[in-house]
Order: structure tokens, then C-alpha cells, then sequence
């Protein structure tokens, strides 16, 4: 614990601070890091309990608790206009609250007969607010609470869980890459037709882990009617002849997302207007449809089905919608076969997208690498700068050369920021 009545108080912060960085560096995972840095920092001021909140939709959700207390429930979800958020979202400060403070958050019961206030710490990555840290003080050890200490601490914290969460969304984007590249190689390995409208929903239920099942309608453009031709279900791809059952464009979940051109998620098909169920249909509980579209010319359309309600997130939808945009492709190129220097264009382009794509992903995951080599290091220059600036009695030419290295490794830290959102885009 902290101690404030000896001159080792400096050394135990520094020790706290490369408890916390080497945390960072040990793992990728952004939980974790969360985890193992409010361990560290609840025992460095014998907090009896410590909550950390990520932002997410502009609400602080909670993402770790530590300790046993009563009001744990009370601590689930923080109110946005209360002054935990208004102070560590808003104002980006680090305070501490006691039971009058929290009363409009209904957090008072949270803190127990031990606890006397919570320390509210902001987690910061370069200049945003990302989440809080709530720690449950003892009345001892308030007086042992360094304010500018727990902001640099937040900062260092926040650094590093919004590293770790660019390093797992720059890795699921790399994942759904490559699946991406695999079914488009295997989509560009045949140009019959029956052959690949098989494939096409067998990919969507072998990648969505979600899906139950596929069907794949193709549009008549004489007759602007939509007939199923391929069906995926239960590892079992069934081929639907043409004519069997059909809707119309603006008919039906399909027809709309066809005539609008837009995916269609139905978390609930039975409370949603759109869904026709006719005849003796499978059941199914919830459903995505992306439209099958080569730029303005309408090919048909993937329904993607599942037995859960609410079974399809953003990245489900987002990665259909991809896998759409291959399978039209496709699709394309097997219905102009028979002219065969549009299909040698075709396929050019195709193969040159291939390589980009595993050009890319290189790419994306060396920079990945790197960025997350690099914000450790710049995370620890930063936070001892600031920590020495605070030093009592320092020299103001000193001071001025920290707040020049503080400066610096900020702006270096902004150039590995933008070369992540580079390679995130």
C-alpha cells in the first residue's frame, strides 16, 4: 500500500506504475488488462472494492468488479448525467466522492460501513475518456489519495486498454479478412452455376456461427420475381429447381431488401410485419437478408435464418453483407461465361483484388504489431514525465524539458494512433 508518511512515497508510485506497464505488456487482451491493473491499483490503496467502466453508446457499462459488497447491483450501470460520468466523461478529472455526491446515482449504499467515499479515476487515451475506475476508500487511506497521482495512473491504464482493444479489433478484422479471401478464392474456382449457388450457402453456414441455415433466391428479371435455388441446412446443401415458390420484388423480407438494396435484420420474425410465413416453412426465430447486387443491376438475394431470437450481431451483418458482395460477384461472372474476354476481365480483377486483400492483411497485421510494441514504451515515457513534473520543488527548466518529452511521446503516440485507424480503414 501507498504510504504517505515517508520519503519512499515517489518509489511507490513509480513501482505501482511499472506494476501497471509491465500488466500492459503481458497481455493483449483488453479484460485482462482491465482485470490485472484494478487488482493492482484497489491493493495499492487498500480499496475494498474497485469497479472499472468501459464507454460504450455513450453510457459507462461495467466491464470488472473486484471485492464483495452489498451494493453490487447498484453499481452495474452508471447514470449519464451523474457525477461520476459528468466527471470522469465530461471534465476527463479525477475526484473523490463521498455518499452526498452519490446520491443521485444511488451509489451511497455501494460503499459499506468500511468505505467512507469512492475514488472516481478517469481512464484516458490521449485526450478521451474511455471508461472510469471506481475504488471503494477506507477512511484511512484517504488522506494517502494523490489526485494527480490517480490521473496519471488513469491515463496509463486508459492507453493501454484502448491499445489492447485496437489490437483485437484490428485482429478480428484480420480473421474475417482472410475467411473473406478463402471464400472468395473458392467462389472464383468454379463458374457453373449449380456449383456455386451450393457453395455460396454452405460458406454463409459454415462462417456464421450464428446461422442454422441459408437459402439463396435468384431474381427472374422478365418477371421481377424472386425462387429459391439453393438451400443450406443442417450440413446439407440442397439445390431448389427454378419455379417451385416465388415472391415479388417489394414482397416479403427478401423482396424488400432487394428493392431497397439495403441488409434487413429481424431480430424477432414473429413481432416483425415484414415476414410472410407461407405454406409449411421451417421455423425460425430470427433472420438476416442482404440483396444480391452487381452495381445498379439486381441479382437476387441470401437469407440468413437462425432458431434464436436476436441470434445476428453488427459483425454478423457486417461480414453477410461482404460475403454478398463476393457471392454477387461470383454469380455474375458464371451468368456471362459464354462471353469470354468479360470473364478473363472479370477474373483479372478479381485475382488483383485477392492480392490486395492478402497485401493488406500483411500489412494491417504488421502494423498491429508494431503499434502495440510502440504505445508501451511512449505510455511509460509519458507517465513518468508527467509523474516527475509533478515532483515539489523541481526546477522550472526542468519542468519545461519534461513538459517537451511529455509533448513529444503524446505526438508520437498520435502517429501510431493514425497508422492503426490507417490500417483499420
Amino acid at each position: 500500500m501507498i504510504d504517505a508518511h515517508t520519503g519512499s512515497r515517489a518509489g511507490d508510485q513509480l513501482a505501482i506504475l511499472d506494476r501497471l506497464m509491465a500488466a500492459a505488456n503481458a497481455s493483449t487482451d483488453r479484460e485482462s488488462i482491465l482485470s490485472q491493473s484494478l487488482a493492482i491499483v484497489c491493493e495499492a490503496y487498500g480499496a475494498e472494492f474497485g469497479a472499472a467502466y468501459l464507454l460504450r453508446a455513450d453510457s459507462l457499462t461495467l466491464s470488472v468488479l473486484q471485492g464483495s459488497i452489498a451494493g453490487h447491483h447498484a453499481l452495474q450501470r452508471l447514470s449519464t448525467t451523474g457525477r461520476v460520468h459528468t466527471l470522469s466523461v465530461d471534465r476527463r478529472q479525477a475526484a473523490i466522492l463521498g455518499a452526498d455526491e452519490l446520491a443521485d446515482e444511488d451509489l451511497a449504499g455501494a460503499l459499506g460501513t468500511s468505505c467512507e467515499a469512492l475514488a472516481c479515476v478517469p481512464l484516458l487515451a490521449h485526450t478521451e475518456a474511455i471508461g472510469v475506475l471506481l475504488l471503494g476508500i477506507k477512511t484511512p487511506s484517504i488522506a494517502e489519495v494523490d489526485l494527480g497521482y490517480l490521473q496519471s495512473m488513469g491515463r496509463a491504464i486508459g492507453l493501454a486498454v484502448e491499445n489492447a482493444s485496437l489490437y483485437q479489433e484490428m485482429q478480428q478484422r484480420l480473421r474475417e479478412s482472410q475467411t473473406l479471401y478463402e471464400i472468395s478464392r473458392a467462389f472464383s474456382s468454379t463458374l457453373d452455376l449449380d456449383a456455386l449457388l451450393g457453395l455460396i450457402v454452405r460458406s454463409i453456414v459454415d462462417t456464421i456461427d450464428a446461422a442454422d441455415n441459408c437459402v439463396l433466391h435468384l431474381l427472374e428479371e422478365a418477371t421481377g420475381e424472386l425462387h429459391p435455388r439453393a438451400l443450406s441446412f443442417a450440413d446439407e446443401v440442397r439445390p431448389i429447381p427454378a419455379g417451385r415458390s416465388h415472391m415479388r420484388i417489394g414482397e416479403g423480407v427478401a423482396g424488400i431488401a432487394l428493392a431497397k438494396g439495403e441488409l434487413v435484420n429481424i431480430p424477432d420474425v414473429a413481432s416483425d410485419n415484414r415476414f410472410v410465413r407461407v405454406g409449411r416453412v421451417r421455423e425460425f426465430s430470427s433472420m438476416v437478408v442482404a440483396p444480391l447486387r452487381m452495381g445498379e443491376r439486381r441479382l437476387g438475394t441470401l437469407s440468413v435464418d437462425s432458431t434464436r431470437t436476436g441470434a445476428f450481431s453488427r459483425g454478423d451483418e457486417r461480414l453477410i453483407a461482404m460475403v454478398a458482395t463476393q457471392a454477387a460477384a461470383a454469380l455474375e461472372n458464371a451468368r456471362l461465361v459464354h462471353d469470354l474476354q468479360q470473364s478473363l476481365e472479370d477474373l483479372k480483377q478479381t485475382q488483383a483484388k485477392l492480392v490486395q486483400s492478402a497485401k493488406l492483411s500483411a500489412v494491417g497485421q504488421l502494423i498491429a504489431g508494431v503499434a502495440h510494441e510502440l504505445n508501451n514504451p511512449l505510455t511509460a515515457v509519458m507517465g513518468y514525465a508527467q509523474l516527475l513534473r509533478d515532483t515539489p520543488g523541481l526546477d522550472e527548466v526542468v519542468s519545461r524539458d519534461l513538459g517537451k518529452i511529455y509533448t513529444q511521446a503524446e505526438r508520437a503516440a498520435k502517429i501510431v494512433q493514425n497508422l492503426l485507424t490507417f490500417a483499420r480503414d
